[in-house]
């Protein structure tokens, strides 16, 4: 079995998925398992000095509102 594993390597989500993953991968016996990895930038418009999370959340989910 081939998995694709597309990850934005900051992501705390995408980490915890590939943990879930890993864990689950370790008890797998039916066929072996083949991972690939693939970059990919969640929010490519992101300045390289970041900007402060809450800010960043409100404009990705339309406001405080949402």
């Amino acid at each position: 079995m081939h998995i694709h594993i597309f990850q934005d390597i900051v992501c705390p989500w995408c980490r915890i998925g590939i943990a879930s993953l890993l864990g689950t991968l370790q008890e797998w016996q039916a066929e072996e398992v083949t991972l690939h990895y693939h970059a990919f930038t969640i929010d490519p418009y992101l300045p390289n000095e970041g900007v402060p999370f809450r800010v960043n959340m409100e404009r990705l989910l339309g406001g405080k509102s949402r």
